[in-house]
């Protein structure tokens, strides 16, 4: 059985037509068909003009994809996403500046929740056995999902598996969004398997991922499998594979290889290299040297002020005796942390003139 296959290409801006040109040599080289009807699933998990502009696939390389579609003569081309936090899906599209493509290709960008949906049942989930699922999704004979490559807050990465949670209506986005969540992500592969993956990793992104800061890598990562991609991506991320949970579960449910060495890693730049670009101040790195002679933490105490009659005003943890604050060790400028001993409740009762009391401890 022929291995998985990932092509790591340089790309160092969002230039629509350097982009198109990678992506159409890669599609060759993976011998990948495109056949009408196409559905192109991007990340727009959220968007704001104003003070969000990189926790979503740039619209560069979504229209770069969508040109070579063209070039090839596919004209059923649907973009679709279902964004995050039950908030319609098209006000982080047009914020995006997905609308706008739209205009230029001549392509729909839909919003899933407002599209028509089929019941569809997951055979090999553990948690997640069945969803309403887009028709422009279930009809599509080529699929093509086109992550934003970012550190998360608790999966790790994501990319092309985490990718599939915005196939979900809203009304079962946080089904089993909890302890369960790995085993979900690996769940949804059954609904959302691609034939291909382009991820956008011109710029990755660190911080909380729906409001990250962005980390120039200058890359595209284009896949014919999605489990051998985010291996890969993982990889260049500075963790090994097996260190995700969705990768580590995806590769025991037998969904695909995450070992470097059973996966075919081409193109014009190496993951060594890659991996040891910086990329911001990660939580892989959030251990960072602290000088010395650095001062410690102080933290301004707010003192009981007077309310109405009868308000109890709260003090005492912000009390840097409280916070045993000292010397810096370990890129932690609280020497002892919390002094649980001294964190005791101060309540002061505001008589009816509006005069603080006495402290009282309990």
């Amino acid at each position: 059985m022929a291995r998985p296959r990932v092509i790591l290409r340089r790309c160092e801006e969002y230039r629509v037509d350097a982009i198109r040109s990678i992506v159409a040599e890669s599609v060759a080289d993976l011998g990948v068909t495109l056949r009408d009807p196409v559905f192109i699933k991007p990340n727009v998990v959220t968007a704001n003009r104003r003070y969000n502009h990189h926790a979503y696939t740039s619209p560069a390389v979504v229209e770069g994809m969508i040109r070579v579609l063209q070039d090839a003569g596919v004209r059923d081309i649907t973009v679709g996403e279902s964004g995050g936090f039950g908030v319609p899906g098209r006000l982080f599209l047009k914020d995006a500046g997905y609308l706008d493509l739209a205009r230029r290709t001549g392509v729909p960008v839909v919003d899933l929740n407002e599209w028509p949906t089929r019941r569809v049942t997951l055979s090999k989930a553990l948690w997640h056995r069945e969803m309403d699922l887009s028709t422009r999704i279930v009809e599509a004979r080529t699929r093509i999902w086109m992550p934003k490559l970012k550190y998360h807050v608790f999966a790790g990465i994501t990319n092309a598996l985490k990718l599939n949670i915005g196939i979900l209506q809203h009304t079962e986005r946080m089904l089993f969004h909890d302890h369960r969540i790995h085993d979900k992500i690996v769940d949804l592969l059954e609904a959302g398997w691609p034939d291909l993956v382009v991820s956008d990793a011109i710029e990755t992104t660190f911080g909380f991922e729906s409001a990250p800061y962005p980390s120039h890598l200058g890359l595209l990562m284009i896949a014919d499998h999605p489990v051998a991609a985010d291996a890969v991506a993982a990889t260049i991320m500075g963790y090994a594979p097996g260190d995700i949970a969705h990768l580590r579960i995806a590769s025991e449910r037998g969904w695909g290889p995450i070992a470097l060495e059973d996966i075919s890693i081409e193109g014009d730049v190496g993951v060594d290299e890659l991996r040891a670009r910086p990329k911001g101040n990660t939580r892989l790195s959030h251990r960072r040297e602290v000088p010395a002679d650095h001062a410690p933490l102080r933290i301004p105490v707010a003192q009981p002020r007077a309310g109405p009659a009868g308000r109890v005003a709260v003090r005492g943890l912000f009390d840097p005796e409280v916070l045993g604050a000292g010397p810096a060790e370990a890129g932690c400028p609280i020497r002892k942390g919390l002094n649980l001993e001294a964190a005791r409740e101060q309540k002061v009762r505001v008589s009816a003139t509006g005069r603080q009391g006495t402290p009282e401890t309990r």
